[in-house]
């Protein structure tokens, strides 16, 4: 049985990965790729709504189908959240010490308290020997 992977922005069921920092603005490569530091669950209607604007700013903004304008109750709770787990992937970024894709994904499960398991695919890269 699945359990349910809640949207990092509103708490609705995840049906999507957004990239919580853009990869583009304004027709220009920010610098941030596909990678699961920069993915968070997100629910169709956030993830819409939110474009490549920056998380923060969109979140708490008047668009349309942002969290503030729904009226999410535990917005700031939310943010925080996902601040401290910017923070703490920039912490580890800076490690010497390389991290496999398997801890990546146990580190976003226990950020955002849901269960969430690798693919097949990033199972079968987990257990290739990586170079240092």
């Amino acid at each position: 049985m699945l359990e349910r992977v809640a949207c990092a922005y509103c708490g609705d069921t995840s049906t999507e990965w957004d990239h919580l920092r853009p990869l583009v603005d304004k027709q220009r490569p920010t610098g941030y790729i596909s990678e699961i530091r920069n993915l968070v669950p997100a629910c169709g209607k956030c993830n819409q709504s939110k474009g490549n604007k920056a998380w923060r700013t969109w979140m708490f903004s008047d668009a349309r189908l942002s969290p503030k304008r729904r009226g999410v109750a535990d917005i700031d709770a939310r943010a925080a959240r996902i601040v401290a787990s910017i923070a703490s992937d920039l912490l580890r970024a800076r490690s010497p010490h390389r991290r496999e894709p398997r801890e990546a994904w146990s580190t976003r499960r226990s950020a955002y308290g849901t269960p969430l398991r690798p693919s097949p695919s990033t199972r079968r890269r987990a257990s290739t020997p990586q170079p240092h």
